[in-house]
C-alpha cells in the first residue's frame, strides 16, 4: 500500500492534535525547502533517519536510428537518499 501526503497530513493531526491545514503548510514548506537546499546542491542531513544529496548520474547513450550512429547525453543530475544506520535497523526489524 502507498502512503501519501495527504494521509501522512492526517496521522501528523491525530498524534498532535493539530488542525489539518496547519500540518499540510508545515508538511508543504517541509518538502519545499527540503527539495530546493537539494536542488541547489546542498547535502540535507536529518540524525536517525539519512542523507539526501544531489549526484550527477553516469552518461547516457542514444542512438540516431537512421544513420546508427550512437550519440552520448550528457549527465544528469539525480536524488540519492542514504538512510542512516539506525533507520536500516528500524527496516530490517519492521518498525518495532
Amino acid at each position: 500500500m502507498n502512503t501519501r501526503k495527504k494521509d501522512l497530513c492526517k496521522r501528523a493531526r491525530d498524534k498532535c492534535n493539530v488542525p489539518l491545514p496547519t500540518v499540510q503548510k508545515v508538511v508543504n514548506a517541509f518538502l519545499y525547502v527540503l527539495a530546493h537546499a537539494v536542488i541547489d546542491g546542498e547535502r540535507v542531513e536529518f540524525r536517525n533517519w539519512g542523507i539526501w544529496s544531489k549526484k550527477l548520474g553516469r552518461n547516457r547513450k542514444a542512438r540516431n536510428f537512421q544513420t546508427n550512429e550512437v550519440i552520448v547525453l550528457g549527465r544528469r543530475p539525480e536524488v540519492n537518499f542514504k538512510p542512516s544506520k539506525k533507520f536500516t535497523e528500524l527496516l530490517r526489524k519492521g518498525g518495532k
